[in-house]
């Protein structure tokens, strides 16, 4: 079956809990148990030979979903097993292979186990780890050196070793395809042997990263996250904040060293409550303990203090650590309680100045998830399509709200908060994460206030309600509120600081009345000036304009005709309205009566006698009066004017 690597990768082994972190170039680094019903005494049954006649101390393992090998990022990159003396015999004399499932065989290791065998836990089994040689890892371990007996290991699982290999696991399956059995063979020469109580191999990427010429000090430590790493003592100096350095010597605590000498600083910060690592390779005249800063000054720096007095001790070296043979390789576990999120320092030092490389790899607390989604994002409704990247690996598939062919579409999404997949499939393995996307647009509302002018100024309003931060309307204005508006419909653009738009619209209404206007009309009764006739305007409006040119509200002296007048209120609204001025004057009476004249020669002695209700008149003799007299032949016409200045 293929592993879900949501969960935490383990290393199959009853010694250990192996968690790698995934470097993902073709597999993430998984391990696989044997299914061989263990434990398995190597006393029993026949040895190996050769890969055609392999014996039946053999452990097979059911390897899937790897795909094939290559020399760089998808190898068989360890072989794991426990030699255990408890069950068996003493711990010396094994050979091993590896058999891939095409059959290609590599020697792993000859001669494993010890010359001594201990009485003491756990010194009656040794764990391996085998790795191809690389930088800090080409250490074999030196059985003979060790001592003849071992006082019991207080505050470690076991005993670790990292050791290369005979054979180069590399180029020995290089191209090959991993999936299927694969079948671990032991030999034994001598009259008895251990039992095999544990087996696994790993396969995925090998790297193991070169830090030798880091970790000076505490201000320039290794920053690590647990992955494998080669670090080193060699031609580091001494520190005077070292944990437990009083300035002239140490506080004793935990066998840790009694000199100041070179040491080597790394860094990390728990991931988890439960932390194992293990520094393999290690001579036993180096020594290692796990600290971390109570911040008892107050200044969130771990790397000051009164020399090193101020660090509090997390995890202690092993109990006489030192006792064995100078260059022994020899593994220092670490495994203690820790706070998520707290940042932990290991201090390696050399006893003595004893200088070392050595390989370090975390067990747990160091998980590092094997996909990364791209971080979190906001953008805008109007904002255009775009293509979604910065998850790694590249090359998976997105989904989700507004998703299509790999790239989001905010205004398909529309706003608010989508929760974005993202899948890619390795080989076997499906990986999965997810990460948000939030598609803002500014809420803009408004309210209009209507205008009840009919001229400028008018003083329609619209107030505009929105977080945005600058605003652009239809007229042309970039206020938050428009004022003295007249009536229209008016549109605005909102942006906020992220440049996300909004429109809104609003219309103004016009809801002035028109004023009213009537008129009464007075008659002329005059023919001629000055006139007589009037109009008394009746209106609400405040102002006049009459087609005479008055601008007064009520006319007067008015010749017969026709008024117009054009009334105007507060708000500039207008209305229109006339009035007819009838003449009434009549035309004066006027009848006149000759004598005739007898005289042939002047004196004349004709006359006229003229009856009308005129006041005055205007003879064709040129004669003003009403009557004529002493008129000679002749006719007389008279124009006579009433006190209208009508006329007959």
């Amino acid at each position: 079956m293929c592993y879900n690597f949501y969960q935490q990768i383990t290393r199959k082994l009853a010694f250990l809990l192996v968690i790698f972190i995934p470097i993902f170039n073709s597999i993430v680094a998984k391990d696989f148990p044997t299914n061989t019903t263990l434990p398995i005494d190597l006393d029993n049954g026949t040895n190996y030979t050769s890969c055609s006649s392999p014996g039946t101390k053999a452990f097979t393992f059911p390897v899937t979903c790897i795909g094939t090998l290559n020399s760089t990022t998808n190898q068989l990159f360890e072989i794991n097993f426990r030699l255990d003396a408890t069950c068996g015999s003493n711990l010396r004399d094994i050979t091993c292979y590896i058999k891939s499932p095409s059959g290609t065989c590599v020697q792993v290791a000859a001669t494993l186990g010890t010359t001594t065998n201990y009485t003491n836990s756990p010194t009656n089994r040794v764990d391996y780890t085998f790795r191809n040689t690389n930088g800090c890892l080409n250490k074999a371990p030196n059985y003979a050196a060790f001592p003849a007996s071992v006082p019991i290991v207080s505050n470690a699982n076991s005993q670790y070793g990292v050791f290369s290999t005979i054979g180069n696991l590399t180029t020995g399956f290089n191209g090959e395809n991993a999936d299927g059995t694969w079948t671990l063979y032991f030999s034994e020469t001598a009259s008895s042997a251990p039992c095999v109580t544990s087996a696994s191999i790993g396969f995925g990427d090998p790297t193991v990263l070169n830090r030798t010429a880091n970790g000076e000090n505490c201000t320039n430590a290794i920053v690590w996250n647990g992955e494998p790493i080669c670090a080193s003592t060699l031609s580091k100096t001494s520190s005077t904040n070292m944990p437990g350095w009083t300035g002239s010597g140490f506080t004793g605590a935990c066998q840790w060293n009694n000199a100041n000498n070179n040491d080597t600083w790394i860094e990390f910060t728990a991931s988890s409550t439960n932390v194992c690592f293990s520094l393999s390779g290690i001579v036993d005249n180096l020594q290692s303990i796990v600290v971390t800063d109570p911040n008892t000054d107050g200044d969130n720096n771990p790397c000051t203090g009164t020399n090193g007095t101020y660090w509090t001790v997390v995890s202690c070296p092993r109990d006489n650590i030192y006792t064995a043979v100078t260059g022994t390789p020899r593994n220092h576990n670490h495994c203690f309680t820790a706070t998520i999120g707290r940042k932990y320092f290991i201090v390696v030092d050399g006893n003595g100045g004893a200088e070392s490389p050595f390989y370090l790899s975390g067990i747990s607390g160091f998980t590092t998830p094997p996909i990364t989604c791209r971080a979190d994002t906001t953008v805008c409704i109007n904002a255009p399509s775009f293509a979604l990247s910065g998850s790694t690996p590249s090359g998976g598939t997105y989904s989700g709200n507004g998703v299509t062919a790999n790239s989001f579409s905010a205004s398909s999404a529309g706003i608010g908060t989508h929760s974005i997949k993202y899948q890619i499939i390795n080989n076997c393995d499906t990986f999965k994460c997810n990460f948000n996307i939030t598609v803002n647009a500014p809420a803009a509302s408004t309210t209009a206030f209507q205008n009840t002018k009919c001229t400028s100024p008018f003083n329609g309003s619209i107030n505009l309600t929105t977080a945005a931060t600058s605003y652009l309307w239809s007229n042309g204005a970039i206020t938050e509120d428009l004022s003295g508006l007249a009536p229209g419909t008016y549109t605005v653009t909102v942006s906020d600081a992220e440049g996300c738009k909004a429109t809104a619209s609003s219309t103004v209404n016009n809801v002035t009345a028109t004023p009213s206007a009537s008129t009464v009309a007075g008659s002329n009764n005059r023919c001629s000036a000055p006139f007589n006739g009037s109009v008394n305007l009746t209106t609400s409006a405040t102002s006049y304009l009459w087609s005479n040119g008055a601008i007064t509200e009520d006319l007067s002296a008015l010749a017969s005709g026709t008024y117009t007048v054009t009334v105007t209120d507060a708000g500039g609204c207008t209305a229109t309205t006339s009035a007819t001025v009838n003449n009434l004057a009549a035309i004066p009476a006027a009848s006149a009566v000759a004598t005739n004249n007898t005289s042939c020669s002047a004196p004349f002695n004709g006359s006229v006698n003229l009856t009308t209700t005129a006041t005055s008149y205007l003879w064709s003799n040129g004669a003003i009066t009403e009557d004529l007299s002493a008129l000679a032949s002749g006719t007389y016409t008279v124009t006579v004017t009433d006190v209208g200045g009508c006329t007959a």
